[in-house]
C-alpha cells in the first residue's frame, strides 16, 4: 500500500451504480425517502453535484422516473441482471474522457460531498484511492485510468473489490472523518442509521 500523499490535480468523474434489484429492501430503495425527506438516490446525486463531478448513472431497462441532475448522463445497462460487476464493466466502456473514476454506490447517501473530492484528488496515475474511517476501508473507491481495462472485464456481483485486492501496491488509503463511507442501505431499518 502506498503512503497517503498530497492531492494531485486530476480530471475525475463518477460512475453511480444504481441498477440493482433492491431485493433485501422489499421495494425500490432508490426512491425511498430518508428521515430528511429526500430520496436515497437523489441524495447521492445531489452530493456529487455539490462538488461538480460529472456522473454516469447506471440504471436498468425497467427504470423510469428516477431522479437525475446536472452533469448526469444515464446508461441503461443491458447487463444489469449479471450483477454489479457486469454493470460496472459496461459503464467502464464510457469513461475514457476521465483520468480517474469514482465508483459510487447508489445506496450510500451519507457520503459527504467533500469526501468525493478528497478521494478523487488522491487518485493519481496508477493509483486506487480508498477512503478509510476508524481503520476500515469504505466507499467510494477511485480508480485511475490504468485500471479501466480490468474494470471492463468484471462480472458477477462483487464489483471492483477484486481489482483493489489484487493491486495492494497501487492502493492509497485516504484518511476520512466521514462515517458515511461505511454506511449503505440494504433494508428499511438501515435508513434510520445516523452517521456519528
Amino acid at each position: 500500500m502506498r503512503q497517503q500523499r498530497q492531492p494531485a490535480s486530476v480530471t475525475a468523474g463518477a460512475i453511480v451504480l444504481a441498477a440493482g434489484r433492491s431485493s433485501r429492501f422489499g421495494a425500490d430503495k432508490r426512491l425511498a425517502r430518508l428521515p430528511s425527506g429526500e430520496g436515497i438516490l437523489h441524495t447521492v446525486l445531489n452530493n456529487l453535484a455539490a462538488v461538480e463531478l460529472p456522473v454516469l448513472l447506471c440504471l436498468k431497462e425497467a427504470d423510469i422516473g428516477l431522479p437525475e441532475g446536472t452533469q448526469v448522463r444515464t446508461l441503461i445497462s443491458a447487463h444489469a441482471g449479471g450483477g454489479m460487476g457486469a454493470t460496472l464493466a459496461e459503464a467502464a466502456r464510457h469513461i475514457d474522457q476521465w483520468e480517474s473514476t469514482l465508483v459510487v454506490l447508489g445506496d450510500m447517501p451519507w457520503v459527504h460531498p467533500q469526501t468525493y473530492r478528497n478521494v478523487s484528488m488522491h487518485c493519481a496515475a496508477g493509483a486506487i484511492a480508498v477512503p478509510t474511517y476508524a481503520g476500515q476501508r469504505g466507499n467510494p473507491v477511485c480508480f485511475s485510468r490504468t485500471f479501466y481495462p480490468l474494470m471492463r472485464r468484471l462480472g458477477g456481483d462483487r464489483g471492483a473489490r477484486s481489482i483493489v485486492d489484487a493491486h495492494p501496491d497501487a492502493r492509497v488509503d485516504v484518511d476520512s472523518d466521514d462515517p458515511g463511507v461505511l454506511l449503505d442501505i440494504d433494508t428499511p431499518e438501515d435508513m434510520l442509521q445516523r452517521p456519528t
